[in-house]
């Protein structure tokens, strides 16, 4: 996707609600105000996350191109949920725990791990 100086700041890949909230206290709303903000400040208020953003606005990114449908190594397998209700009991955690252990181990059996 390419996309302007103009367009929203939201448009860069790992912007979201958080990170655009940031951006808005600075006064930056677009990739041109980003790519005008001193980068050295940015990576002073939003660590290296900041000058990502700054070098991505820029149109910087060294990410090694890669054939379509090829991904990189699983690093961590896991999974977690927010349960609708608070869990009671040692029942309650067994049936969760299980739960989100049979899905952990069928990813790894998936993966060949």
């Amino acid at each position: 996707m390419c996309v302007g100086l103009e367009a929203s700041i939201r448009s860069l890949k790992g912007v979201g609600d958080r990170r655009a909230g940031q951006f808005a206290r600075l006064g930056i709303a677009t990739i041109g105000q980003l790519a005008g903000y001193p980068r050295e400040q940015l990576v002073e208020l939003l660590g290296k996350t900041g000058g990502t953003l700054w070098d991505y606005a820029h149109g910087i990114d060294d990410t090694p191109v890669k054939h379509w449908g090829e991904r990189d190594p699983i690093k961590t397998i896991g999974n977690s949920i927010t349960f609708r209700r608070n869990l009671q009991g040692l029942y309650d955690i067994r049936i969760a725990l299980t739960a989100l252990s049979d899905k952990v181990s069928s990813r790894l059996i998936r993966h060949g791990l």
